[in-house]
């Protein structure tokens, strides 16, 4: 008698045994519902849809995830052609929200810097005119405040930084004239500064105006301060002569010149010459 023996394949696990054709079977069949539910997933309807779901929603990076998905996929469909807008389109809106978050930024600043900050990040921006008013705002504000800082100063130099950074202020007549008188009294003050030379007079006529005519003899350029009725400050060249009127009356007088000062005091009731120079003595 002959026996026949069928050897049939089996795939076992832990809890059970499943012949090979039934386990290749299922495999197959979950490989298929793998494929269909990523037709589903990331085919070219669902990606284009979710790519616009997310651009609805501000979320750019998503919906740009989806698209580079859909063009990988699906690059001939129609809804390949109908995203390549629709990139380009999200690549806009991200710049503009990236501006717009700029702009945000600036305004809660609200600081030169800040505005022109901006101004170098979008040369052509949407706010470019708002930030350009908002600068000269600034400006305008900040030359006020600074303004009021140096008319309070007790220290002649605050007010010549004013000066020197707002030339075109329409009080700078105003601050000249305290700065000159304020660098009068340092200059007297000042335990090293030392005489004046006198004036010969030229004219002995009493009149309500006076001129002095004044030589630079010093080797530097000359800077001489009167403070009295008039509040003037003249410089001179080395070697160079210039005249000043002023009204008639009593002045305090302070020169500056190679790095010294002088000071004095002159009645002044007609015209005056004199010659600034430094002697240099040895001992």
């Amino acid at each position: 008698m002959k026996h026949i023996i069928i050897f049939v394949a089996f795939i076992c696990s832990i809890n059970s045994c499943v012949p090979k054709q039934d386990y290749d079977k299922a495999q197959e069949d979950n490989q298929l519902l793998k494929s269909k539910l990523d037709e589903l997933e990331n085919g070219a309807e669902r990606l284009y849809q979710q790519a616009t779901e997310f651009v609805k929603n501000n979320e750019f990076d998503k919906a740009e995830q989806k698209l580079k998905i859909l063009f990988d996929r699906h690059a001939e469909t129609s809804q390949a052609k109908l995203g390549r807008p629709l990139a380009n389109q999200i690549v806009g809106l991200k710049n503009d929200l990236a501006e717009k978050s700029k702009w945000e930024s600036s305004t809660s600043e609200k600081s030169i810097e800040s505005y022109e900050s901006y101004i170098s990040a979008y040369p052509n921006g949407k706010y470019l005119h708002e930030a350009r008013i908002e600068i000269s705002n600034l400006i305008k504000a900040n030359e006020e405040t600074e303004y009021q800082y140096a008319l309070s100063s007790t220290v002649s130099s605050t007010i010549r930084d004013f000066i020197l950074k707002y030339p075109n202020n329409k009080n700078v007549a105003r601050l000249r004239k305290k700065m000159i008188q304020m660098e009068v009294d340092e200059i007297f003050e000042d335990r090293n500064t030392g005489q004046l030379p006198t004036f010969e007079r030229s004219n002995f006529n009493n009149s309500p105006n006076s001129s002095v005519e004044i030589e630079n003899g010093t080797g530097c350029n000359l800077i001489v301060r009167y403070s009295g009725n008039d509040v003037r400050m003249i410089e001179i060249p080395s070697g160079a002569t210039k005249s000043v009127n002023l009204s008639s009356g009593s002045y305090r007088i302070a020169a500056s010149a190679c790095g010294s000062n002088y000071a004095g005091t002159e009645i002044l009731q007609g015209s005056y010459t004199s010659r600034y120079y430094i002697v240099t003595s040895r001992f």
